[in-house]
Parts: structure tokens; C-alpha cells; sequence
């Protein structure tokens, strides 16, 4: 009976760490694609990759989960350029477009 009970917390733990996640994605997906649309470019395959998490302590001396999400964008539609967004949490760090030909 404690053997079910610790495989249904972990795995309780491991959606709500899922979940999480899932939403941090989705925040970081929408203000990428207002970015392309506002700067007119082409937010490629509509993908994000996660290229890293870290925990960073703020000024107050708490913690947050760092993520860093990379994505491919075009202006022409020829070439690919590469784009980063950092969150801490669920806000918004920075948003860095590679340098891109203009139309």
C-alpha cells in the first residue's frame, strides 16, 4: 500500500513538473510569434527547443527557474536565422533576433 501511494506522488509530481513546463512553453511561443509578426517575420516550424534550465537567485534572495528557448525565424524566406528567449519563471527575460536581412 505505501508502494502505491509513493508511485502515485511521484507521478503527481512529475505532471505538475510536466504542466509546468508546458506553460512556460506556451508563454514563450506566444510573445515569440507577436515578436515575428510585429518585426514581419516568419516564425519557422513553429517550434521552440529548450537549449536550458537553471535555478538563479533574484535581489530578494529567491529563487527561479531560468529557461532558455531557441527558435528559427526568416524575413525572406530563403534563410534561416536563429532567435532566443529567456524566461524567469513565467516572465519574460529577453527576446535576441540574430542579425536578419530586411524586405
Amino acid at each position: 500500500m505505501l508502494l502505491l501511494i509513493a508511485v502515485c506522488a511521484l507521478f503527481a509530481v512529475l505532471y505538475l513538473g510536466w504542466s509546468r513546463q508546458q506553460r512556460a512553453r506556451s508563454l514563450a511561443l506566444t510573445r515569440v510569434k507577436r515578436q515575428c509578426e510585429t518585426d514581419a517575420l516568419q516564425l519557422l516550424d513553429d517550434t521552440l527547443i529548450l537549449e536550458s534550465m537553471r535555478f538563479k537567485w533574484r535581489k530578494d534572495n529567491t529563487p527561479v527557474l531560468c529557461r532558455c528557448y531557441a527558435f528559427e525565424f526568416t524575413s525572406t524566406g530563403d534563410e534561416r536565422y536563429a532567435g532566443y528567449i529567456q524566461l524567469e519563471g513565467y516572465r519574460v527575460a529577453s527576446l535576441q533576433l540574430m542579425p536578419h536581412r530586411v524586405q
